[in-house]
C-alpha cells in the first residue's frame, strides 16, 4: 500500500466513524417528534436499571413467566459470562413464585455482576422487579 492509499484509507475510516456517531443526532433531532417505533419500545419495554443488572419486561399471552438472559463479551471470558448467566437463572428460579405470572423478563448482566456477591445480585434483581411492579402483593395468589 502506498502512502496515498494509506491516507485515503484512514480518512475513509474516520469519515465512516463520524457518520455513524452523528447519524442519530441527524435522525432524532430535537425539533422533530420522536418516531413512533421508539415511543412504542419505550412504552412497552420499560427497563429497570441497576448497577449489576438491567431488567426489561413485556406482558405475554402464555400465562407463565419466561426468562431471557444476555451477557456481553465485555464482561469477561466465557467462564465469567457463564457464571453470571447461571447466577441470574438461579435468582430467577428462586424468586419466580414472588413474581406476577404472565411476563417475559429479559435480564442483561452488567459489569459489576461478574465481581459482585450473589446476595447483592439477588437484591438488585428484586429491586428491579419492584420498580417494574412485577412482585406480587401479600394477598395476591
Amino acid at each position: 500500500m502506498t502512502l496515498t492509499q494509506q491516507i485515503i484509507t484512514i480518512a475513509l475510516c474516520a469519515l465512516g466513524t463520524m457518520i455513524t456517531r452523528f447519524l442519530p443526532f441527524l435522525v432524532f433531532r430535537e425539533d422533530k417528534p420522536t418516531p413512533a417505533f421508539v415511543q412504542y419500545i419505550g412504552r412497552y419495554l420499560p427497563p429497570a436499571v441497576f448497577g449489576m443488572l438491567v431488567v426489561y419486561c413485556l406482558k405475554n399471552r402464555a400465562g407463565a413467566s419466561r426468562l431471557g438472559v444476555t451477557v456481553s463479551k465485555k464482561l469477561g471470558h466465557a467462564v465469567v459470562r457463564n457464571r453470571v448467566r447461571r447466577r441470574i437463572r438461579e435468582i430467577y428460579r428462586l424468586n419466580r413464585d414472588k413474581m406476577r405470572p404472565g411476563w417475559d423478563v429479559i435480564v442483561v448482566g452488567r459489569g459489576r455482576s461478574a465481581a459482585g456477591p450473589y446476595q447483592k445480585m439477588n437484591e438488585a434483581y428484586l429491586d428491579c422487579l419492584r420498580r417494574l411492579s412485577l412482585l406480587q402483593e401479600e394477598g395476591e395468589a
